[in-house]
């Protein structure tokens, strides 16, 4: 249930321990990649090369010092130097020496790539990240590479980029079982459950006796609803592995879904649930959670719930609170008296895309609105995918300060229609003549951007009692970020719904926004009717398909 942190055999010139990255954790082959002889027209390097293959470091680095002091100019020597540093566990004279045989010959992928290693294993980062992007430009770059910098994106909770750095022009039939299950990992947190399904069966058919990602597998397929091919799944982990933790959850979630809840909670209780690794222990506290609330121990339940939090937050990286203070500073900066919403629209133009955006704070039903209007045929969905975000982010220069504050020109909104069209068909290719319906909960906080790019766009308000809400909060256990950080206690969950409504308000009163309100209760109890009207806004005829 995270980012993989598992060292494949390596395939490396030496067969030796791996160098560790910042978080004590092994990257991918993290000393070198490529086939010897390294040199064929160098054979000085070659008895270096045997001695270190031999094990014989410290002999090979005193030969290779010798050979330097011969050919100070050549950068495969620099570059061997440097490697065999590295073997001897010293990263920063072997930073040095990738440096300096970078500045001999700058246009070597495999020398950028191992420097990345080495700053890694240095603590920076972004030093090796800068390193690692630049490799991947060069021609012929270690394959280790790709994996290595998605690797270290993930560790850093920037999974929409490592899943990017993993994809882009790399099929998914071209990685090798490693790579593959780290894909999974980040799809599966970037909450795209059947790209994640589809890597870990990837990364089985290469290697199947993975038990750790046949257990993830097992979390995707319970996940999809697949229950008999998830219980199959954790059941082979289990056989090999009758402790494995996260076989034993799936296995735990399972029998709370067939109304097994005493033989759940009794699996979970031998999972030593403060003993698991964070991100584990925080969902497995959560499931207690859940099996407890329907076996009606509200109280323990509650506390479960609340602990599962607590646990998910220790765990968290420790920017995200900066983040999430920032986060908060933000949409509270969206209620000054300098934020004038009047003046960013236009009229839309007769050929403006009609996008739908359902919106509402989370847990206010939104994934039932989306899943009965899903069954319509006139409707496309695309669910909690952060597009909107992703636009802003990339174009600051459209979307911050005093730019925020007036129409986008007509060209450079066609075209930042037209890229979020793209982005959102990696995933959902568009199908023409549909109404495209965009899920994601706090779009609510991002009308103004969505007016200015799509000023045709209508919404929908998803509404339920905020104590409801709030409660739901608590009892989910959302994948932290900025926003989601907010959710962490039911004080601050109240406090942030408190806050998004009244920008909402204040949206209403400043923009001719064409949005119609739905309520939890009301669809519950009258779903017919209220999906009729709502239908009739959508300018769409029903369908018996509609309300599934």
């Amino acid at each position: 249930m995270g980012p993989c942190a598992r060292l494949p055999p390596c395939s490396s010139l030496y067969d030796q321990a791996p160098v560790l990255c910042e978080s004590g954790t092994p990257v991918k082959n993290p000393a070198a990649y490529y086939a010897a002889p390294i040199m064929p027209t160098f054979p000085a390097l070659e008895p270096i090369i045997a001695l270190a293959r031999a094990g014989q470091i410290d002999a090979a680095s005193t030969l290779c010092k010798r050979q330097l002091a011969l050919t100070p100019e050549d950068a495969e020597t620099w570059h061997l130097s440097a490697l065999l540093q590295m073997l001897s566990g010293q990263p920063r004279p072997a930073v040095e020496g990738y440096r300096r045989a970078i500045t001999l010959d700058p246009a070597v992928a495999k020398y950028h790539s191992n420097l990345a290693n080495a700053l890694l294993a240095c603590q920076d980062p972004e030093a090796a990240e800068h390193h690692y992007r630049h490799a991947l430009k060069l021609a012929a770059p270690p394959p280790e590479t790709r994996y290595n910098l998605a690797l270290m994106l993930s560790r850093q909770d920037r999974t929409e980029e490592a899943e990017t750095v993993l994809t882009e022009a790399t099929p998914l039939a071209t990685l090798d079982a490693d790579a593959c299950t780290l894909l999974g990992n980040c799809q599966q947190k970037n909450g795209r459950v059947l790209q994640a399904h589809s890597s870990y069966q990837r990364a089985l058919e290469l290697n199947p006796d993975d038990a750790d990602t046949r257990a993830e597998l097992s979390l995707m397929q319970e996940a999809l609803n697949q229950l008999d091919d998830a219980a199959t799944s954790a059941r082979q982990v289990l056989a090999r592995k009758p402790d494995h933790p996260l076989a034993s959850f799936v296995e735990a979630r399972l029998l709370r879904r067939a109304g097994k809840l005493d033989e759940a909670l009794g699996r979970l209780g031998s999972l030593h649930l403060d003993a698991l690794p964070g991100p584990l222990a925080a969902a497995a506290r959560n499931e207690e959670g859940q099996i407890l609330d329907r076996l009606d121990r509200t109280d323990t339940a509650f506390a479960s719930f609340v602990s599962a939090k607590q646990t998910q937050l220790r765990h968290a990286p420790e920017r995200l609170a900066i983040q999430a203070r920032a986060y908060l500073a933000e949409v509270t900066g969206l209620l000054s008296e300098e934020s004038s919403y009047g003046s960013i629209t236009i009229p839309p133009q007769p050929d403006e895309p009609r996008p739908v955006f359902l919106v509402g704070f989370p847990r206010s039903g939104t994934t039932l609105l989306e899943t009965m209007l899903g069954g319509h045929p006139g409707i496309q969905s695309l669910e909690e995918r952060p597009l909107i975000q992703t636009l802003t982010a990339s174009h600051p220069e459209l979307f911050t300060g005093q730019a925020a504050r007036t129409p986008l020109p007509t060209a450079t909104r066609r075209s930042l229609q037209s890229l979020y069209f793209d982005l959102a068909g990696r995933d959902t290719p568009r199908r023409p003549e549909t109404l495209w319906l965009d899920k994601l909960p706090l779009n609510l906080l991002r009308v103004p951007a969505i007016l200015r790019i799509f000023p045709a766009a209508r919404f929908i308000l998803a509404l339920r009692h905020p104590c409801d809400v709030c409660l739901s909060c608590q009892m989910q256990l959302f994948a932290l970020n900025p926003a989601m950080a907010q959710l962490s206690t039911l004080e601050s969950t109240a406090q942030f719904y408190a806050l998004a409504m009244q920008v909402w308000q204040r949206y209403v009163r400043d923009l001719p926004l064409r949005v119609h309100p739905i309520r939890y209760e009301d669809l519950v109890h009258a779903p017919e009717a209220e999906l009729a009207r709502l239908l009739d806004f959508l300018e769409l005829p029903w369908h018996d398909n509609g309300s599934r």
